[in-house]
C-alpha cells in the first residue's frame, strides 16, 4: 500500500518513465532510420553500377528502319560524390549517443529485429552493455525516488 502512495505522490517517476519510454522508442526509430536510408544507399548503389549492356547483345531491340536508338549518355566519375557511401547516413557516434542516453533497449530491439549493424563489432559489444546499464541506471534511479519520495516506503512493505 504503501509503495503505491510512493509512486501517487512522487511526480518524477512517470517523469523519467516516461523519458525512459520515449528515448527506447527514439533508439528503435533512428536505427530503422539507419537501416531504410541504408537499403536505398545499396539500391542506388547497385543501380550505378549494374553491367551496361554492350552494342552485340542479342537482347537488344533493333527497330524496324535498322538504326539504333542511342542510349543516354554514359555516367561520368564526376558525377558521384567522393562521400557517396555515407551520404544520408546516420553517423555511429550519434547511434552511440542515444544509446548511452537511455536508448539502448530500443537500439537493441531494433538491431536484433532488422539485422543492422549486428555484424560491426562495436556495435555487437556496446549496445547490449549499454542497453543493460540503461536498464541498471533506470532502475536505480526508480529505486532512489520511491525511497527519497516516500519516505522510506520500500522498507516498511516488508
Amino acid at each position: 500500500m504503501n509503495l503505491l502512495l510512493a509512486v501517487d505522490n512522487s511526480l518524477y517517476v512517470p517523469a523519467w518513465v516516461a523519458f525512459f519510454v520515449v528515448m527506447t522508442i527514439i533508439g528503435f526509430c533512428i536505427m530503422r532510420l539507419d537501416k531504410k536510408r541504408f537499403d536505398l544507399q545499396k539500391a542506388r548503389s547497385d543501380q550505378m553500377m549494374a553491367p551496361r549492356k554492350k552494342a552485340g547483345d542479342p537482347d537488344e531491340e533493333v527497330p524496324e528502319d535498322g538504326k539504333k536508338k542511342k542510349k543516354g549518355k554514359k555516367r561520368a566519375k564526376e558525377e558521384v560524390p567522393e562521400d557517396y557511401e555515407y551520404q544520408d547516413r546516420v553517423p555511429n557516434g550519434a547511434l552511440i549517443a542515444v544509446a548511452i542516453l537511455l536508448g539502448g533497449v530500443g537500439e537493441l530491439l531494433a538491431m536484433l529485429i532488422y539485422r543492422h549493424k549486428w555484424y560491426k563489432w562495436a556495435f555487437r559489444t556496446f549496445i547490449p552493455i549499454l542497453a543493460v546499464f540503461n536498464l541498471a541506471v533506470f532502475g536505480l534511479l526508480l529505486y532512489v525516488i520511491l525511497e527519497m519520495g516516500a519516505g522510506n516506503a520500500l522498507t516498511n512493505i516488508v
